[in-house]
């Protein structure tokens, strides 16, 4: 099946792309702000400054830069400033005007200009006066947007070179956690993730993926430890029901008569039967709880009632004795059938190994609950104690390698914690549960 392959560089093009709109976008604003203010600003100042000189208002401070220009009567002086061209034109204007006072802005002769003709009358005609300036905004701005399209092309190269930088900074680490999450896709999760990025969130989802990464790769040994496990664990009662049956068949009785040649086959059917079970628990530790199911219990009680179900091993064995003290009152929201295996299956390890003695005891610490399970057999000696709580792990004479660690997962499942504490005498576990009154 071919795999699809995305573009390995489309979170950076992109980050590119969208920079590169918001350097367009930014400078274009700025220079339509430039445009439209400083045009409106500036050609009021150059209205302003003609309609002053006109007026021969003399307490307005004006400047010779600002106005380049004539205010006369004649229009031979207008032409002798601005050219024939232009007082051709504004003569032209002024027999066309009608009102008393009109401004002009206009290009003529290749120049932009402003200018106010007036008309008066005296002794019956007319009389015009013309206020000339050159338009210097209008004539220097081209130049002015031309310089900043210029500038704005060399900040937009700049521009991409800083973002291509910056992007491939940022997205470097994205592209490694990528190429990671490819591999573990594939199942190849035996090496660690490990991200250089000087982004603290990069650098977090990388803890993420190594977490992620490390327990599917103790997911997969587990899985392959289980199939190890069944397949050693159910291919001696297979084979000796199988013998058995043949034989059986054959009118031979291993066992010396068929009775007890079936019995034996019952027995390491029902051997099957608890690895079965063992595992169909362990699974569903695995999958997700139902939170639906969580009941408000005495932890004191419950244990009473495994208790009760361990009444005829005890009978059996009259020389152990057992010695409880259960607090009844001690309460929690608990899984109940799980909670029942956890507590069946560590007193089961108590009844194999126990001599004389089986001590339980329930107490409020912290609120916390904690139940301590004690029996007077041979005390555990091992470099790692938390091994005896791993899945298919077995401690001196174990059998099935299962029911401490189903025991471990139920705990952990209710947010408690399970340690053995060494003793020079005896072996003690100890279990914790918080105290809940509320889910």
């Amino acid at each position: 099946m071919k795999k699809n392959i995305k573009p390995r560089h489309s979170l950076y093009s992109r980050l590119c792309v969208y920079f590169s709109m918001l350097i367009i976008v930014i400078t274009s604003i700025n220079v339509g702000i430039i445009y439209f203010w400083s045009y409106y600003h500036f050609n009021h100042i150059f209205e302003d400054r003609i309609i002053e000189y006109h007026n021969d208002n003399k307490d307005s401070v004006i400047k010779d830069e600002w106005i380049l220009g004539v205010t006369a009567n004649s229009i031979d002086l207008v032409e002798a400033i601005h050219g024939k061209k232009t007082a051709d034109k504004i003569l032209d204007e002024a027999k066309k005007q009608v009102a008393k006072s009109k401004l002009y802005k206009e290009k003529v002769d290749g120049k932009y200009i402003m200018y106010m003709i007036d008309i008066d009358e005296k002794g019956g005609e007319k009389v015009y006066r013309y206020s000339v300036i050159k338009d210097i905004y209008r004539e220097i701005f081209p130049k002015i947007i031309l310089f900043l399209f210029i500038g704005l092309f060399f900040i937009f190269i700049f521009s991409i070179k800083f973002i291509k930088i910056i992007c491939k900074k940022i997205t470097s680490g994205i592209n490694d956690i990528s190429s990671y999450a490819d591999k573990i896709a594939e199942r190849d999760w035996d090496k660690p993730i490990s991200i250089d990025s000087d982004d603290a969130d990069i650098k977090r989802l990388g803890d993420v993926f190594e977490d992620m990464r490390r327990k599917l790769y103790e997911k997969d040994l587990l899985q392959q430890s289980m199939l190890q496990y069944i397949s050693h664990e159910l291919k001696t009662p297979i084979m000796i029901i199988g013998s058995y049956s043949q034989a059986a068949k054959e009118n031979i009785y291993p066992s010396g008569n068929v009775d007890s040649t079936f019995d034996i086959i019952l027995e390491q059917t029902d051997r099957i039967e608890k690895k079965v079970a063992d595992l169909l628990i362990l699974s569903k530790l695995e999958s997700s709880p139902d939170k639906s199911k969580l009941t408000y219990k005495s932890i004191g009680l419950i244990l009473s009632e495994v208790l009760n179900t361990f009444k005829a091993f005890f009978i059996a064995n009259p020389k152990i004795k057992v010695i409880s003290s259960l607090d009844n009152n001690l309460y929690s929201y608990v899984y109940e059938d799980e909670l029942k295996v956890a507590f069946e299956n560590i007193l089961d390890n108590r009844t194999r190994y126990a001599k004389s003695l089986i001590s339980i005891r329930i107490f409020e610490s912290n609120s916390k609950i904690n139940i301590i399970f004690y029996n007077d057999g041979e005390s555990l000696k091992l470099d790692n104690y938390d091994s005896i709580f791993k899945p298919f792990e077995k401690g001196a004479n174990g059998k099935s390698g299962l029911g401490m660690s189903i025991c471990y997962k139920i705990i952990q499942l209710h947010q408690g914690s399970i340690e053995h504490i060494p003793s020079s005498k005896g072996c003690i576990f100890k279990i914790s549960l918080y105290k809940k009154d509320t889910v």
